[in-house]
């Protein structure tokens, strides 16, 4: 995870010239490692999870889903093979 979280951090940068101030994840434990606690820490960014049922980021849960199915589509489409599936190598082009 720390890999991918390094690239949307550097495409965050380079698209707006700054880093967030504030991220907010499900409780994923992905999301909740050392070395992705490390990056968000080293880039002054705090980060938060919704513990409740009825503060989901239903939202972005939706917009996920969304692009999860595109994604796929985008793969089937080009006959990618599973093991080349990275949605970060391909993400740009969404």
């Amino acid at each position: 995870m720390v890999p991918a979280a390094e690239q949307v951090l550097k495409q965050f940068h380079e698209r707006f010239g700054r880093y967030p101030k504030v991220v907010q994840f499900d409780e994923g434990t992905e999301f909740y490692n050392k070395g992705v606690i490390t990056l968000l820490n080293d880039h002054d960014i705090h980060h938060f999870s919704t513990r409740t049922d009825s503060k989901k980021a239903a939202i972005v849960e939706r917009f996920n889903r969304t692009l999860q199915i595109r994604m796929w589509k985008y793969f089937t489409e080009r006959g990618f093979t599973e093991k080349k599936k990275k949605w970060i190598d391909v993400l740009p082009n969404f």
